[in-house]
């Protein structure tokens, strides 16, 4: 498999093609920012959220498909995703939703104390979110 056919398989991987879940949890992200200021927050604020957001939907991505790797060859809308075909490997996939979290984890490092409590318990949701909707 080429490097571009593996970027593709992550970004399938990811659900880059499908922002609504990103945008999704974006939204309520940035009204707590905006409450929170008590008006427009700080840039840097927004850069780190905006983007966590992002990596953190995306390693969620990748944890539901390694819950539902077994189960999603048997369901038709499902049944293209990387670990199904093959593209990604459970390693290569269990890697990547690592490397999306460490750098979600880096990004909470520019805030406050309290924000990066809170972000240990938050990715401990993400993480076992999938297998709690059996």
């Amino acid at each position: 498999m080429t490097i571009a056919n593996k970027a593709a398989a992550l970004l399938q991987l990811i659900r880059f093609d499908k922002p609504i879940g990103t945008l999704l949890l974006l939204w309520p992200t940035l009204w707590a920012l905006w409450i929170a200021a008590g008006g427009v927050p700080d840039t840097d604020l927004l850069i780190i959220f905006i983007v966590g957001t992002f990596l953190m939907r995306s390693a969620g991505c990748v944890a539901n498909d390694l819950a539902d790797r077994n189960l999603d060859g048997s369901v038709e809308r499902t049944k293209g995703r990387p670990l199904v075909t093959g593209a990604v490997s459970t390693g290569e996939a269990t890697l990547f939703g690592l490397i999306l979290c460490l750098i979600a984890f880096i990004l909470v490092l520019f805030t406050n104390n309290l924000t990066i409590m809170m972000s240990l318990p938050g990715a401990a949701l993400a993480a076992t979110y999938p297998l709690m909707k059996r």
